[in-house]
């Protein structure tokens, strides 16, 4: 597909069209209008071929994106997609299971998600917050903030949460919030300890608040100053 989007990528979005024109403008994003990115994932042995016997391959195992249950849409031969070959330690982190966590972490503080997306065939998935005070006016200054998700089951990023100024709509914003991410954030790393740390997200959610508050003030002293 065109600009690198694979067929089985997806992105919801409640702010106006901006992936290329590909995404889904919805009313709200929540567990129903999302359920088209929340797809299994297949843990399997790993299984070689060696003179003509499958042999396991110990200490290993391999991920597969199963949407046949949530993308009737997709032909056959896209319904599975095979993702990573992990170590067996490897914990998958489900994507409706950080959804569910993001959920939970900005009830109290007004928040909304407002994109939400699975990219490079399902091995990507990341999603944008407006906390309710997403637009910082500083002295003269509107700086947009957002708290974005990101996570991965190809091994290449850990699950991680924190502020920025970069919504993100797309691969490339994804990598340039990344890239720009400070101090104030959260790594849950895919071991068999990740359900407990998802459970931490509220505190890092008024962290965050706090930092914003923070940030504000030290600029207008500093416009304060001769």
């Amino acid at each position: 597909m065109a600009s690198g989007i694979e067929k089985t990528d997806m992105m919801l979005s409640t702010e106006g069209y901006s992936w290329h024109h590909k995404d889904i403008l919805v009313e709200e994003i929540n567990k129903e209008t999302a359920n088209p990115l929340f797809f299994d994932i297949i843990e399997s042995p790993l299984m070689v071929e060696i003179d003509g016997q499958s042999v396991p391959l110990q200490g290993y195992k391999s991920l597969v994106a199963d949407h046949r249950k949530v993308r009737p849409d997709l032909a056959i031969e896209d319904q599975l997609i095979p993702l990573h070959i992990p170590k067996d330690g490897y914990k998958v982190i489900k994507n409706a299971d950080i959804f569910h966590a993001a959920e939970e972490a900005i009830k109290e503080v007004d928040g909304k998600i407002t994109s939400i997306m699975s990219l490079e065939s399902g091995k990507k998935f990341a999603l944008s917050v407006n906390l309710g005070n997403d637009v910082l006016k500083v002295n003269n200054d509107e700086i947009h903030a957002h708290l974005n998700f990101v996570s991965s089951h190809d091994g290449s990023l850990n699950l991680k949460a924190y502020d920025s100024t970069i919504r993100i709509v797309c691969a490339n914003t994804l990598r340039w919030s990344l890239e720009a991410a400070g101090d104030v954030g959260f790594t849950i790393r895919h071991t068999k300890n990740a359900e407990i740390a998802l459970q931490n997200l509220p505190e890092l959610v008024n962290n965050i608040l706090k930092g914003r508050t923070n940030f504000k003030e030290v600029m207008e002293y500093l416009e304060s100053c001769k």
